[in-house]
């Protein structure tokens, strides 16, 4: 992982997306000889690819500029998928993104969500990357409130907020199963860090009172 390699990279699979130079690869349909029924296993296994290699680099990175370009990535990327791997590819990585601990990729994955959603509704319904098919109109008006109104760089759990509740709904309304792991609040480590942490400063002021 080399990141003065790797963001440049994904910024121009970003770049090259937007301008449809892999239309034709995402896109692509081959046949089956022995059935003659077209198949879209050369583009799925590129989209699946690309979002695995995504999510690697995602996984456990600090550099925002980075993230930002995977979720620009990622989001150009939906739809493309066939609707096997809907579920646990590209949509579970937005998801985890519009999740994320940084509070500036959780608002620009939900942004660059909300235009997607908005592009594609106006796309007809032929079309293989618009990912409006998969949901009715009341998610979809549901989706597009919740990624419009909610403060996405709001505490991810909290008094302050709850990104992590309506980041879950969204998974719900658009059918991505998400895992306990993911969906479940980070509460109880973050109260044990608390804990700890006020331990510590009573312990370092015992050691004050003892060295008077």
């Amino acid at each position: 992982r080399n990141d003065r390699v790797v963001l440049p990279l994904v910024k121009c699979i970003g770049k090259i997306l937007s301008h449809g130079l892999l239309n034709d690869l995402l896109h692509s349909k081959e046949y089956d000889d022995n059935e003659g029924k077209a198949s879209n296993n050369r583009s799925d296994f590129f989209a699946s690819e690309l979002i695995c290699k995504l999510e690697l680099e995602a996984k456990r990175s600090s550099n925002v500029s980075k993230l930002l370009s995977i979720v620009d990535v990622a989001v150009k990327l939906l739809g493309f998928e066939n609707k096997q791997s809907y579920q646990n590819g590209d949509f579970l990585l937005v998801m985890k993104l519009l999740g994320h601990q940084y509070p500036r990729v959780r608002r620009f994955a939900a942004e660059q969500l909300y235009v997607k959603m908005i592009e594609d509704e106006g796309l007809s319904s032929s079309s293989s990357s618009n990912i409006c098919m998969e949901i009715s109109k009341g998610e979809y008006h549901q989706v597009s409130s919740l990624l419009l109104e909610v403060a996405w760089d709001d505490d991810l759990d909290g008094p302050h907020g709850n990104v992590r509740e309506a980041r879950n709904k969204v998974a719900d309304l658009l059918h991505v199963k998400l895992t306990d792991s993911i969906r479940l609040s980070r509460k109880p480590n973050q109260e044990k860090m608390k804990k700890s942490l006020e331990y510590d400063e009573l312990d370092s002021y015992q050691s004050l009172v003892d060295n008077a």
